[in-house]
């Protein structure tokens, strides 16, 4: 048996593209530059680590507690949309061992029921 469930997602993929879609390349013609970090990359990452580590410092050490404030969120370009849940639906039980391959194909044959087809 397993349960099956279907979610709207708060933070969608606007960048998400379909495979006809011209603008979507192979990742083999991606200069590997891309793949690097770079100095903004870096000082994100830094910053970022110097957020989490504050917030380990003063949520454990009680001098550090009083005397400081760590930053509460790390603000970023999905921040709003995160602050909503996600919309769950409950599809019911599926009477499928999704541990087996022939119950896992089962289980996906009855999803496609409730997920339409997007084709052009």
């Amino acid at each position: 048996m397993a349960l099956g469930y279907m979610a709207i997602n708060r933070v969608g993929s606007p960048t998400a593209k379909l495979y006809d879609d011209p603008s979507v390349i192979e990742a083999q013609a991606i200069p590997v530059e891309h793949f690097l970090s770079n100095k903004e990359d870096v000082e994100r990452q830094e910053y970022r680590m110097r957020v989490i580590v504050g917030r380990i410092v003063t949520r454990h050490l009680q001098w550090f507690k009083e005397n400081f404030e760590a930053t509460p969120h790390i603000v970023h370009d999905n921040t709003l949309q995160s602050t909503r849940k996600s919309l769950i639906i409950n599809l019911g039980v599926f009477n499928e061992d999704p541990s087996s391959t022939q119950g896992a194909i089962g289980i996906y044959e009855k999803l496609q029921k409730y997920v339409p087809v997007v084709r052009n």
